[in-house]
């Protein structure tokens, strides 16, 4: 009785921490999608993970800051591992001129096809345990200078049908002219991840075929290695990743005076096996995210429910112990 009691105290206890937003892991992270994304849906809203790691920059040490945008694909919002399989080099233009390479993490390839085309590279000076620290931080243009583009409809490449954007994309709010949740960069635009140049995250990235099945990168190629399957995504309807939802987002007040780096060589159509084969995006335990386990490729996103996992301990048989999230709290029972 005693054991059982205790078992479920450290459950609650855990569970308390990650209510509070304790961030020390990637896990600590995803285990506040129902606090970060109210709606439940994460369509082109990586600006409210970047907004809620950013406003706990002070009490984070900057390594420790940098690790959480590890935990998240920038242009879908999923939440992905902090694992080889999610790095994708690539060199984009800075805001004011000049470019930046380095790499970005995504749940899936179309995802920097959407990056190259939409996302510029800004700096951010942060607070954070260690002192003010700068960032390149990954932003597009304020969809929120143009708030009536978001009620116009769209075909969906998905299902065919006729869909408005504010609906499709729920978090995707304007308050005041501006974009609800969302850090601005020093230049003044939306962030929604981080460019990694630091000695490790290049070492990792040059030690990865990439893409993994096809020719080597060509030197003009900024996604290095993507750019043919790029041009025949955009030629076919951007009909996979994260399909138009992204990119109608981030074009509705680009960045001005800064222009997108153009792709190698002519599109061709994509063989069957890379059009159907969209890496999916990790899987993660259903009680963190539902949204996971249901688009795992990185494709848009519905309104879900939260989760519940139940889970007998074999060192105490004669506990169950059942955790809900319900928006990003945790709510811990026992039958003894």
């Amino acid at each position: 009785m005693a054991s059982a009691l205790t078992l479920v105290a450290v459950l609650a206890l855990g569970a308390c921490a990650c209510a509070a937003g304790q961030l020390d892991t990637v896990q600590d992270l995803h285990s506040q999608y129902r606090n970060v994304f109210r709606s439940g849906n994460r369509n082109a809203a990586s600006h409210l993970w970047a907004g809620y790691v950013l406003n706990r920059s002070s009490s984070l040490q900057a390594d420790k800051l940098e690790l959480m945008f590890r935990g998240f694909c920038p242009v879908s919002g999923s939440i992905i591992q902090d694992a080889p399989r999610t790095i994708y080099r690539t060199t984009l233009p800075r805001v004011g001129g000049g470019t930046a390479t380095g790499v970005v993490r995504h749940c899936c390839w179309p995802c920097i096809c959407d990056t190259s085309e939409h996302v510029r590279v800004d700096t951010k000076i942060v607070p954070t345990a260690d002192g003010p620290h700068r960032l390149n931080a990954l932003v597009i243009g304020d969809p929120c200078l143009k708030p009536a583009e978001l009620d116009k409809t769209f075909a969906d490449p998905f299902s065919n049908q006729l869909r408005p954007l504010r609906l499709a994309a729920p978090e995707v709010d304007c308050v005041a002219g501006k974009l609800s949740g969302a850090v601005y960069s020093d230049s003044g635009h939306p962030i929604i991840g981080l460019l990694f140049n630091d000695p490790a995250s290049m070492e990792a990235a040059a030690a990865l075929a990439v893409p993994p099945s096809g020719p080597a990168p060509r030197a003009d190629d900024p996604t290095f290695g993507y750019g043919e399957r790029c041009l025949a995504r955009k030629q076919q309807g951007y009909n996979s990743g994260m399909g138009l939802i992204f990119h109608l987002v981030a074009s509705i007040s680009p960045i001005p005076n800064s222009t997108t780096l153009p792709l190698p060589g002519a599109a061709k159509p994509l063989p069957a096996a890379q059009a159907e084969g969209v890496d999916a995006a990790p899987n993660v335990p259903a009680a963190l995210a539902e949204d996971a386990e249901r688009a795992p490729s990185g494709q848009p996103d519905a309104a879900a429910s939260p989760a519940i996992s139940t889970a007998s301990s074999p060192a105490h048989p004669g506990v169950v112990v059942a955790v809900a999230l319900v928006s990003g709290a945790a709510l811990v029972g026992a039958t003894l």
